[in-house]
């Protein structure tokens, strides 16, 4: 689907996934079967751990993405359950907050993987989510588009002018629903929306993470785990949304593969460590090896 916008077309689709790309899907969802796998052997107590631990760096990560370096006092009180709460004043714990009520959101999707049923957005619900990620910050205005064209900004991609915002958004939104769009694999229509939503960068603040939101929701609707995209990646895709959909399709994948090898080795390990206590004499277990 191609979309007029700003005096240009904006591509909603991949015409065509070659054997390579094709290949690399494969390999993913292949990965993705075996972590699943693995994890259904942990004790419920691990699997909290490895879910804590990946929701902190998640959102350490995707807040690095925007220029924010938040650290593990903040991160650890709103992530752990077995770290004492911080009061709401310590900085950036109520921004840790809205990260991680919007993933949890995120993490709800799931049930609709088995489902089959396709992500409908609408602009009302792109507000309903920058006043989500802005909640009960200081000096923020949520909800309201973007009123200007930064000179210093993080993104270096061009963006759409401000009065064209709102047919922007609309028009992005609109071309999820067709079914050109929702034909395309999971990843293709997470980097496709996600590069698209981006374009438009509708709010002065929020945009990147509710972008990235959005772009790993396609992805969980998918069977698909979130993608986190590292921090020292950064460049990559700032560079993948000013060149195109092809290269955050590419870094999706690198990412999601990376993710996926790093829980298995370290999953198997757990596993490897416990049939060692299990297979010692009981007098030693327990103790370190």
């Amino acid at each position: 689907m191609h979309l007029f916008l700003w005096g240009e077309y904006l591509d909603m689709s991949f015409d065509f996934d070659d054997f390579e790309v094709r290949g690399r899907f494969y390999d993913i969802e292949e990965k993705t079967e075996v972590l699943r796998e693995l994890m259904g052997t942990l004790y419920k107590e691990e699997q909290d751990d490895l879910h804590e631990a990946w929701a902190i760096a998640y959102i350490h990560h995707d807040c690095a993405l925007d220029g924010t370096v938040l650290n593990h006092e903040e991160l650890r009180p709103v992530c752990s359950r077995k770290v004492a709460q911080t009061p709401r004043a310590m900085n950036g714990v109520q921004l840790v907050r809205n990260h991680h009520e919007l993933l949890s959101q995120l993490l709800g999707q799931k049930s609709f993987a088995s489902k089959g049923e396709a992500l409908v957005l609408d602009v009302q619900a792109l507000v309903d989510l920058n006043e989500a990620i802005m909640l009960n910050l200081p000096r923020k205005k949520p909800g309201q588009w973007r009123k200007e064209m930064p000179l210093h900004r993080t993104y270096f991609h061009t963006f759409m002018e401000p009065e064209e915002i709102q047919q922007g958004l609309e028009a992005v939104c609109r071309a999820t629903t067709e079914e050109e769009f929702q034909s395309q694999h999971p990843v293709n229509q997470a980097a496709l929306f996600h590069h698209a939503f981006m374009q438009v960068f509708p709010f002065a603040e929020g945009t990147g993470t509710i972008g990235r939101h959005l772009m790993n929701s396609f992805l969980v609707r998918g069977g698909y785990d979130p993608c986190v995209i590292h921090a020292s990646d950064r460049q990559a895709y700032y560079e993948a949304l000013l060149h195109g959909p092809e290269g955050l399709r590419a870094l999706i994948l690198d990412s999601l593969e990376a993710q996926l090898e790093a829980q298995i080795k370290y999953v198997k390990g757990l596993i490897r460590e416990r049939e060692k206590q299990n297979q010692r004499p009981n007098n030693y277990r327990g103790l370190a090896v």
